[in-house]
């Protein structure tokens, strides 16, 4: 099921596509939700978790094409109280600036709590002015827990699938243990979009860059290049038996 799910989701564009969220808009909006909670702090092959995160954001927002629009939003940054707790958008959506948008990412340093529901609230009102009939709307959330502030990370994912914006929520568990992957995964499903899960930097950067491809096709569709059948089965061929070796592996 989860090989078949992200065909479906990397396949953007392809011909019969029956769910309107998969076809092309005009507009693409990125907005990455990253946890800055106090977990971030700990260690990845001594490398700080918030340092790898920052790296890996970085690759990745360098590979959005010409016009998408990328956002950054930020929880666990303040509050020594889980009521205190609550997000920050540090990069509106707009066209990258990469001096802008690393001045934003560079400071942060994870002392906070995890209020993921709220974050994804949040995103709503960040992604309201891009209706779903022009705009095809994503959302990365980079988090390694779950959810300590009280809310509904599910029920809020929900809800964002459900607006004027229909965003698509993808959930990165970035060394999640077993309780934080089944929570996040839940909030993927709900939200109708994928979950990874990442145990070292060179998996988040997977993880995030498996949009890169979509997101090529995107800007193709925009010069009005037509996709290629073949190329596309070649794809879910090869990730069909990268899921074959993994499975045989496990």
């Amino acid at each position: 099921n989860q090989v078949v799910e992200e065909m479906k989701i990397k396949n953007f564009g392809a011909q019969g596509v029956a769910d309107a969220r998969y076809v092309y808009k005009d507009k693409v909006n990125i907005l990455i939700i990253l946890d800055a909670s106090g977990s971030m702090a700990g260690q990845v092959d001594g490398k700080p978790m918030m340092d790898i995160a920052k790296e890996s954001i970085l690759d990745f927002v360098a590979g959005i094409p010409e016009g998408a629009n990328v956002g950054l939003r930020v929880f666990g940054l303040e509050g020594n109280t889980k009521e205190d707790s609550r997000s920050t958008l540090l990069y509106e959506l707009q066209p990258l600036n990469k001096d802008k948008f690393n001045q934003a990412l560079a400071p942060l340093s994870p002392k906070g709590w995890t209020p993921i529901a709220s974050a994804l609230a949040d995103a709503g009102k960040d992604l309201a002015a891009y209706p779903g009939e022009s705009s095809t709307n994503l959302v990365y959330l980079v988090s390694d827990g779950i959810e300590t502030c009280g809310g509904d990370p599910v029920a809020a994912a929900k809800a964002l699938v459900d607006s004027g914006a229909k965003a698509l929520v993808n959930v990165i568990g970035f060394k999640a243990d077993m309780e934080a992957q089944r929570q996040l995964k839940a909030v993927a499903e709900a939200g109708g979009g994928l979950y990874t899960n990442a145990g070292n930097q060179a998996q988040l950067k997977a993880a995030l860059n498996q949009t890169q491809d979509m997101l090529a096709q995107w800007e193709a569709w925009k010069k009005g290049a037509t996709q290629d059948v073949n190329i596309q089965k070649n794809r879910q061929m090869n990730e069909t038996r990268k899921f074959e070796h993994l499975w045989n592996e496990a």
